[in-house]
């Protein structure tokens, strides 16, 4: 075993020793200090050039999927090469504000609207139907006499069209349109959830 080998490791180990001088407890502060500020250094410029961010879900328009305080990992480059995916969580910048909503319907692609007027007042309220559950919602609201509407929106190209899983709760592309693909913040990974909206069920 070499000594002085073993001598140098110790020299420049960064634990302190009960008979240190004052310079040398000073030096090791000083080694202590610049590694932790260089890991700090590193792990900032991992995280701006990472393609992950952390977001934190405000209020309950994604329930049940995303409930309010749900912490979730976000891509932000998710979408460099292709469009959104009909059934993609993301989170887009709307009014100021980066929001999370579903896509409903890509570019080109159909959206079924309905609108009926409840007993609440004169409004119409409004809603995104699958075309597997138009006749279940039709048959549903003729019984009560509900006047009804169907209306098929294309979406426009270079946009997507965007729900909250909670329509009842959600203010999205109802009632302001399909959004520009390039308002979209990044995609939601979010593997456990599911790839559409929950059944309608109408407020009668």
């Amino acid at each position: 075993m070499s000594v002085p080998n073993k001598a140098r490791v110790m020299q420049f180990s960064i634990g302190g020793h009960a008979g240190d001088s004052a310079v040398l407890r000073k030096r090791r502060e000083s080694i202590r200090l610049l590694i932790i500020v260089g890991v700090m250094a590193v792990a900032a410029i991992g995280w701006r050039v990472s393609p992950y961010r952390f977001g934190v879900v405000v209020g309950d328009s994604m329930s049940p999927s995303l409930k309010a305080n749900h912490l979730f990992l976000m891509e932000v480059d998710a979408y460099a090469k292709h469009a959104p995916a009909r059934g993609d969580i993301v989170v887009l910048e709307w009014n100021g504000e980066n929001v999370v909503k579903r896509v409903v319907a890509g570019p080109g692609e159909f959206v079924w609207l309905l609108e009926y007027t409840n007993d609440n007042g004169p409004f119409r309220v409004r809603y995104v139907a699958s075309a597997s559950d138009l006749a279940r919602l039709r048959t549903l609201l003729a019984r009560r006499n509900r006047a009804v509407t169907f209306k098929r929106v294309q979406v426009p190209e270079g946009h997507v069209y965007v729900v909250g899983d909670a329509q009842a709760q959600s203010l999205d592309s109802r009632h302001f349109g399909p959004i520009p693909i390039e308002r979209i913040v990044g995609k939601v990974l979010l593997p456990d959830a599911p790839r559409s909206i929950p059944p309608i069920m109408p407020r009668l």
